[in-house]
């Protein structure tokens, strides 16, 4: 059903990409791989062997057995094989005030010129600096575009069927202008009845502790709807009135609210820990500790944010927004633990 609704996309997209804004509005620039900071796949474990570099891993990459067994149906005999542990390049997401702006595929627009207007705000971007490159105020209705771009499937990196993502080429995942509960904050309540429970100032307490975790790149699993630093994942709708630790940081807090969405249906499965080494598995809840985030546009950097971290680890120097950009787009990286048979 998957390999159909994806073509179907596609030619949905086609047919409004006749639409295309002429006024310069929704810019951007298509992505370049070889521009990315590799040794972001770092550090790579194969056979219990680290071959250091890159930033550590969370505690949740629990150390590989060298040896690992699983079954391969059929015969359902366990075959051993090869514990490995690294970062794949998987997806590419785009947060933008402009509906249907797909800045990463060079600044085109898939919506018809009425619909693809940047979304007002409730404060001016144009003075009074926040420290990545904007101005205070709310940013309303900011939407997520999800892109699936597993470079290692394509240049056949691993070639082990237990180590595949499921996914072997580019694809264009979902947008959020078609989700209406991400416009709309008492239909977001509704499709996750969880908000009532945590997005509350007392659940907002038990965060703290997520902050001070995530800030050494060990977010708190167990506390699903924290994110750190940028906030709570409850509701997930596209708006937030606190900017204070600047534009970049509030929009990896929108895309953090998206995946988790994704993790709850299914389309985000955890890759990381014991239960995947022969496959990955389900989890209603985001494993937040198994991603990592390089900004590549409208500013790149070589550096990488884990959701919740702290912006001054990670975005404030050089700025990631210019002049009156207030979009990021992302490069995520997802942790992967499998047997390499």
């Amino acid at each position: 059903m998957k390999s159909i609704a994806k073509p179907f996309v596609f030619l949905v997209l086609a047919f409004f990409s006749g639409f295309v804004l002429s006024d310069g509005t929704c810019r951007g620039s298509v992505w370049n791989p070889i521009t990315t900071n590799w040794n972001n796949a770092l550090p790579i474990t194969t056979a219990g062997v680290s071959s250091g570099g890159g930033h550590a891993n969370p505690a949740g990459m629990k150390t590989m057995p060298a040896i690992c067994f699983c079954k391969i149906i059929p015969p359902g005999i366990p075959i051993p094989g090869i514990g490995i542990t690294y970062w794949e390049p998987m997806y590419i997401a785009e947060v933008t005030n402009m509906p249907g702006c797909l800045s990463s595929m060079g600044g085109i627009s898939v919506l018809p010129p009425i619909m693809a207007s940047p979304l007002a705000s409730s404060g001016s971007f144009a003075g009074g600096d926040d420290g990545d490159g904007g101005s205070e105020g709310n940013l309303l209705n900011m939407q997520v575009h999800w892109y699936e771009y597993p470079l290692f499937a394509i240049l056949d990196v691993m070639g082990s069927a237990l180590c595949q993502s499921g996914v072997s080429g580019f694809a264009f995942g979902g947008m959020t202008e078609v989700m209406p509960f991400w416009q709309n904050e008492i239909l977001a309540a509704i499709m996750y009845p969880l908000t009532l429970l945590v997005a509350n100032p007392v659940a907002d307490l038990a965060c703290i502790a997520d902050v001070m975790a995530s800030a050494t790149r060990n977010p708190l699993d167990s506390l699903f709807w924290c994110a750190g630093n940028q906030g709570n994942l409850f509701p997930p709708i596209g708006w937030n009135s606190n900017l204070e630790n600047g534009i970049a940081d509030t929009n990896l807090l929108f895309l953090g609210r998206f995946m988790s969405t994704y993790a709850n249906s299914g389309a985000l499965l955890t890759t990381i820990g014991a239960g995947a080494v022969c496959h990955s598995h389900y989890s209603p809840y985001l494993t937040r500790s198994q991603f990592r985030f390089e900004p590549i546009q409208p500013v790149a950097s070589n550096r990488t944010a884990t959701l919740g971290m702290n912006t001054q680890l990670w975005s404030s120097t050089p700025p990631l927004n210019i002049g009156d950009r207030i979009d990021n787009n992302f490069l995520i990286w997802q942790g992967r633990q499998c047997c390499f048979l």
